[in-house]
């Protein structure tokens, strides 16, 4: 099994062919994924010793985390542009023909004398190396640094109806995909998760679906996929509830991990932006 290239009858689309009972991160069966988001680009990347990896699953803190990480490498930024630029979620297209090079070369072109961080949503396999046939795309290694969080997957699955629901008619209509919207378009949250998160991703084949459909391929494959390094030096695990109820004291053990010492004058400013 392996990542195979969009097909020519849906060019927005890419597959992945996957075992049929790999629930360790499990199946992304035929023609459900839409380009913009292409987890095995991250296995192009060129990481530096130090990089810092933000591992988070969907709706469950992610641009948060990436905030906190530039606020800490910087010492409170109010003005920066889109944080997108600043910490890059390497698992993303910006367009439609983009080439991957287009990406590895900008990110590759990131000052080396400055803190590095990219996004993913992405666990890795068994190893600790990408597993493409199990849906792991991620890389550990013990010269990177990792901030993995993750949140109770029936909060996660609420908030990910609305921000679906936000999403702009146009970005759907520019990917070439305007019916995709119309899917997960649903009047109740009751129908949402019956139509569109337990039967898995649009266009999947139920018979590759494992029990729970986007619960376990979203959350309980990640989890499965980062919990035995929970213990590792380099990975800090942090659960979004603790961020939420104690912020100020993730931000100063997230600056511990990473190895980041702001000044006293510099904290104010870090914890407001």
């Amino acid at each position: 099994p392996k990542w195979t290239p969009a097909i020519k009858r849906r060019p927005l689309l890419h597959r992945a062919r996957q075992p049929e009972h790999s629930f360790s991160r499990p199946g992304l069966g035929d023609d459900i994924m839409v380009n913009w988001f292409q987890p095995p680009l991250q296995t192009k990347v060129e990481y530096r010793q130090g990089d810092t990896i933000i591992a988070v699953p969907a709706k469950s803190g992610t641009t948060w985390t990436m905030n906190i990480f530039h606020q800490l490498k910087t010492g409170g930024d109010p003005d920066f542009k889109d944080i997108y630029a600043e910490v890059p979620w390497s698992e993303f297209k910006e367009g439609p023909d983009q080439p991957d090079e287009e990406l590895l070369e900008r990110w590759k072109k990131m000052p080396a004398d400055v803190p590095r961080a990219f996004k993913t949503h992405s666990s890795p396999g068994p190893e600790g190396t990408p597993l493409p046939e199990m849906g792991c795309f991620a890389t550990y290694r013990e010269d990177l640094k990792y901030i993995v969080v993750m949140r109770n997957p029936e909060e996660a699955i609420v908030s990910f109806k609305p921000f679906i629901e936000s999403h702009n008619p146009k970005a759907f209509e520019y990917w070439g995909e305007p019916e995709m919207r119309e899917k997960f378009l649903k009047p109740t949250f009751q129908a949402f998760f019956d139509e569109c998160v337990l039967p898995g991703f649009p266009n999947m084949p139920p018979e590759i679906v494992p029990p729970g459909g986007l619960l376990t391929m979203l959350f309980f494959g990640f989890v499965n996929g980062w919990w035995p390094l929970r213990n590792k030096p380099n990975v800090l695990f942090l659960h979004f509830s603790e961020m939420k109820a104690d912020h100020e004291g993730s931000v100063r053990k997230i600056a511990k991990h990473l190895g980041f010492k702001p000044t006293e004058e510099q904290w104010p400013k870090i914890l407001e932006y």
